[in-house]
Parts: C-alpha cells; sequence; structure tokens
C-alpha cells in the first residue's frame, strides 16, 4: 500500500512539472511581449529561469533525504530507495538544468542587445562585419549551434523540437541585433589591428 501511494505521489509530481512549466512558458512570454521595455524584462526572465533552476535543484537534494527515509523502512533499502526517488525526480534534474542554460543564453543575449559601454563596443566592433559579411556571421552562429547539439549538456539540445526551437530563436535575435547595429553604426570601418601587430606583421 506504502509502495503504491509512493508511485501515485510520483506520477503526480511528474504531472504537476509539466503543468508548471508549461503555465511558467506561458507567463514568461506574456510578460515580455506586454512589457513596454522588453530587453530589460528578457534579463529579468532569463534571471528567474536561472534562480529557479538552482532553487529546484536544492530542493531536491533536501527533499531526497526525507523521501528516501520515509520509502526504506530496513536499512538495507536506502539504497534502492535512493535509485527510485533519483530516477523519479530525472524530470525535475532535466527541467532545472535546461531551464539554467537556457535562462543564461536569455541574460547574455539581452546584455548583447543593451545599451552598456561593453555591449556597444562589442556591436561596433562586429558591425563591419554583419554589414559586408551576413553570411559568414549566421554560418558562424550555424556552426555554434551544431556545436551545442553535440556537447548536449541538457536534454534539450538533444531533442529536435529543442534544438529547432532555439535555432530559430537564435536566429531572429540575430537579425534583430543586426538591424540595430547596423542603425547605430551604419558607416563604421573593420576594427583596426593593434600598432604591435601591424608591427611585427
Amino acid at each position: 500500500m506504502q509502495l503504491k501511494t509512493a508511485r501515485d505521489l510520483l506520477d503526480l509530481f511528474q504531472t504537476l512539472i509539466w503543468v508548471l512549466l508549461g503555465l511558467s512558458i506561458a507567463t514568461f512570454a506574456g510578460a515580455i511581449a506586454l512589457s513596454p521595455d522588453r530587453r530589460r524584462t528578457v534579463v529579468t526572465v532569463g534571471g528567474c529561469l536561472i534562480f529557479v533552476g538552482i532553487a529546484l535543484l536544492a530542493i531536491r537534494r533536501l527533499a531526497g533525504s526525507f523521501v528516501v527515509d520515509a520509502l526504506a523502512d530496513a536499512p538495507n533499502a536506502h539504497a534502492v530507495a535512493g535509485d527510485v526517488w533519483n530516477i523519479s525526480t530525472s524530470l525535475l534534474v532535466d527541467v532545472a538544468e535546461g531551464g539554467m542554460l537556457f535562462g543564461l543564453f536569455l541574460v547574455i543575449g539581452a546584455w548583447l542587445a543593451g545599451q552598456g559601454r561593453r555591449a556597444t563596443a562589442l556591436r561596433r566592433g562586429s558591425s563591419h562585419s554583419l554589414r559586408t559579411h551576413p553570411g559568414l556571421v549566421r554560418g558562424a552562429l550555424g556552426a555554434l549551434i551544431l556545436l551545442l547539439v553535440i556537447w548536449g549538456p541538457v536534454p534539450w539540445t538533444q531533442r529536435w523540437w529543442g534544438i529547432l526551437i532555439f535555432t530559430a530563436l537564435a536566429f531572429l535575435w540575430l537579425e534583430w541585433v543586426r538591424r540595430r547595429t547596423l542603425e547605430e553604426f551604419p558607416d563604421e570601418p573593420p576594427p583596426r589591428m593593434p600598432k604591435r601587430i601591424r608591427l611585427e606583421s
């Protein structure tokens, strides 16, 4: 009876994860769409994803000891109970780690499009390439996405739907940053090599 109750609770737990994940995505998307300052909202959303991911992993680790103790009545059953908990909460780990990585990409992407000194300098330095070699820039982004797929740090980078959504968002972000950069620096010359490198060459 206790085993059946535990299985029912774990199934309910996994269902709640999917429901909460869907609600979170819808809420974040709505917040970004309705925000008057979308870049700042994207940074906030990315930060929330990173924080929530860390919090979920911490809660899973703390709750695991209590659940294992509750499931394992005998001392020799702790190892089995621990394996059951790890397998049952693997979806939670995937969601937490995937959200943290995606949140990091959101924060970096929004920062590169911001008005900060370093971000503006990066856009200025890349404006000539964005203007004269847009195909190479898109190809470089595609190569980076392929490297992400080969690396596969989180499950969504190994799912066709996950990488398809990420690729579409990444190229939309690139085109947005490219247009904004060309508006800011329409006649920026190619970046100059440092004097020391020119003299040595």
